[in-house]
């Protein structure tokens, strides 16, 4: 027997959303929802209107029909943190997505303290490469609008009075603030 279900990523079962056909054992409804760790990008790939939020992500809650992004969805230390800001339950969304709010947590289905450990251990090895990231583009951001700001302010300048190592510094400058901005120039036409 086939059956239609919530396609992610579609509008849900609201009006005029298309479901796909699915073979029974695949399935997630209020009352046989999936037992097994949802990741993150399992949930956001569940979800409409994704998009970045600071340290988390914004989209339509599927609870109820959405027209702005409402759900707050964030990594925690344990599992992933979901929250309505129209004021949907949590059971309400996990329902609506098809999976248990067991399936939130990290660890939720081993009970092995070995397993667990590394489990965190690895969580906190990825939170830190993804704030290094983070950081480092921050960095990059930063060090461009410097170099910006270099070329501006020495564009137009009267040199006419300045000594050799005042040229020399200034044009040293002009060409690390310009070769900076053509290397991202570059990296950007290449993507």
């Amino acid at each position: 027997m086939l059956t239609k279900t919530r396609t992610p990523g579609t509008g849900g079962d609201r009006p005029g959303a298309k479901g796909k056909t699915t073979r029974p054992q695949d399935i997630t409804s209020p009352g046989a929802t999936q037992a097994r760790r949802i990741t993150i990008d399992d949930l956001l790939a569940r979800l409409d209107a994704v998009r970045k939020s600071g340290p988390g992500w914004q989209a339509r809650c599927p609870a109820h029909d959405d027209r702005s992004p409402s759900l707050s969805i964030r990594e925690g230390d344990r599992g992933v943190l979901l929250k309505c800001w129209s004021g949907c339950a949590l059971s309400e969304i996990v329902g609506a997505l098809g999976i248990e709010v067991s399936g939130l947590f990290f660890d939720a289905l081993d009970t092995r303290p070995q397993v667990r450990h590394e489990a965190v251990r690895r969580r906190e090895i990825e939170r830190t490469r993804r704030e290094a990231d983070r950081i480092a583009a921050l960095r990059e951001c930063a060090a461009l609008e410097a170099a910006e700001r270099t070329i501006e302010s020495l564009t137009g300048l009267d040199v006419s009075t300045w000594t050799d190592e005042e040229l020399d510094r200034a044009m040293d400058l002009a060409a690390d603030a310009h070769a900076l901005l053509m290397g991202e120039e570059r990296r950007q036409w290449m993507q």
